[in-house]
Protein backbone atom coordinates (compact mmCIF):
# COMPACT_ATOMS: atom_id res chain seq x y z
CA UNK A 1 0.00 0.00 0.00
CA UNK A 2 1.29 3.80 -1.27
CA UNK A 3 2.03 6.50 1.75
CA UNK A 4 -0.54 8.52 1.89
CA UNK A 5 0.09 11.81 0.88
CA UNK A 6 -0.10 15.20 2.72
CA UNK A 7 -1.44 18.20 2.08
CA UNK A 8 -0.78 21.89 3.58
CA UNK A 9 -3.46 24.13 3.30
CA UNK A 10 -2.91 28.06 3.75
CA UNK A 11 -4.63 31.57 4.06
CA UNK A 12 -8.07 29.82 5.64
CA UNK A 13 -10.01 32.33 7.18
CA UNK A 14 -11.53 32.39 10.54
CA UNK A 15 -14.68 31.76 9.51
CA UNK A 16 -13.95 28.93 7.42
CA UNK A 17 -12.18 27.66 10.09
CA UNK A 18 -15.14 28.13 12.60
CA UNK A 19 -17.54 26.26 10.43
CA UNK A 20 -15.50 23.30 10.10
CA UNK A 21 -14.51 23.26 13.42
CA UNK A 22 -18.20 22.92 14.51
CA UNK A 23 -19.22 20.58 11.73
CA UNK A 24 -17.03 18.04 12.72
CA UNK A 25 -17.52 18.19 16.43
CA UNK A 26 -21.04 18.24 15.48
CA UNK A 27 -20.66 15.25 13.24
CA UNK A 28 -18.39 13.32 16.27
CA UNK A 29 -15.65 13.27 13.38
CA UNK A 30 -11.96 14.55 12.75
CA UNK A 31 -11.90 17.52 10.74
CA UNK A 32 -8.98 15.54 8.70
CA UNK A 33 -11.80 13.07 7.63
CA UNK A 34 -14.28 16.02 7.23
CA UNK A 35 -12.60 17.98 5.00
CA UNK A 36 -11.01 14.97 2.86
CA UNK A 37 -14.82 13.56 2.11
CA UNK A 38 -15.56 17.63 1.31
CA UNK A 39 -12.68 17.29 -1.38
CA UNK A 40 -13.43 14.26 -2.59
CA UNK A 41 -17.24 15.09 -3.15
CA UNK A 42 -16.49 18.64 -4.16
CA UNK A 43 -14.17 17.44 -6.93
CA UNK A 44 -16.56 14.31 -7.67
CA UNK A 45 -14.23 11.73 -6.92
CA UNK A 46 -16.53 9.64 -4.30
CA UNK A 47 -19.79 11.75 -4.69
CA UNK A 48 -22.18 11.38 -1.66
CA UNK A 49 -25.71 9.88 -1.93
CA UNK A 50 -28.43 13.09 -1.72
CA UNK A 51 -29.98 12.75 1.36
CA UNK A 52 -32.64 14.82 2.31
CA UNK A 53 -33.01 15.86 6.15
CA UNK A 54 -35.32 19.20 5.96
CA UNK A 55 -38.66 16.78 7.29
CA UNK A 56 -36.59 14.84 9.53
CA UNK A 57 -38.21 16.78 12.63
CA UNK A 58 -41.36 15.66 11.25
CA UNK A 59 -40.98 11.75 11.59
CA UNK A 60 -42.57 9.88 14.10
CA UNK A 61 -45.18 12.51 14.51
CA UNK A 62 -48.25 11.43 12.83
CA UNK A 63 -51.47 11.05 14.72
CA UNK A 64 -54.69 9.59 13.56
CA UNK A 65 -57.14 11.93 13.11
CA UNK A 66 -60.67 10.25 11.45
CA UNK A 67 -61.98 13.95 10.71
CA UNK A 68 -59.39 14.69 8.68
CA UNK A 69 -59.27 10.77 7.11
CA UNK A 70 -62.56 11.60 6.30
CA UNK A 71 -62.26 14.93 4.34
CA UNK A 72 -59.07 13.33 2.24
CA UNK A 73 -61.03 10.57 1.03
CA UNK A 74 -62.57 13.10 -1.95
CA UNK A 75 -58.97 13.96 -2.86
CA UNK A 76 -58.68 10.39 -4.22
CA UNK A 77 -62.23 10.48 -6.36
CA UNK A 78 -61.93 11.64 -10.32
CA UNK A 79 -64.89 13.44 -11.87
CA UNK A 80 -64.91 12.20 -15.08
CA UNK A 81 -66.22 15.34 -16.61
CA UNK A 82 -63.04 17.36 -15.70
CA UNK A 83 -61.23 14.55 -18.10
CA UNK A 84 -63.44 14.95 -21.66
Amino acid sequence: MKKPIQYTVRDVSAELDHVVRERASREGRSINKLLLEAVERGLGYRPEPLRFTDLDHLRGSWVEDPEVDKVLEDFGTVDGGDWS
